[in-house]
């Protein structure tokens, strides 16, 4: 995981547990699904720590978190 621009904290906001994504997250902020293309696959607006399937073919994903002035990404492996 890393930040871009303003950052507060560090480490890992998204985590897979039975056949889902939990997005930890405070208030609300927008998640974007990115390939490795960086073309914006899905973009949604969501209030709180949500969990959420994310359906694509396998491979190799950004999870980008926007929340105010703090911007978050990680990559994901989908197999």
């Amino acid at each position: 995981m890393f930040a871009v621009g303003p950052s507060t904290g560090s480490g890992t906001f998204a985590f897979y547990s039975n056949g889902n994504w939990i997005i930890s997250n405070e208030g609300r902020a927008t998640l974007q699904i990115i390939d490795v293309n960086g073309r914006i696959l899905s973009s949604e607006q969501i209030a709180g720590s949500v969990s959420k399937a994310i359906n694509q073919p396998a491979g190799v994903y950004m999870l980008r978190l926007i929340n105010g002035e703090i911007v978050m990404v990680q990559k994901i492996v989908i197999e």
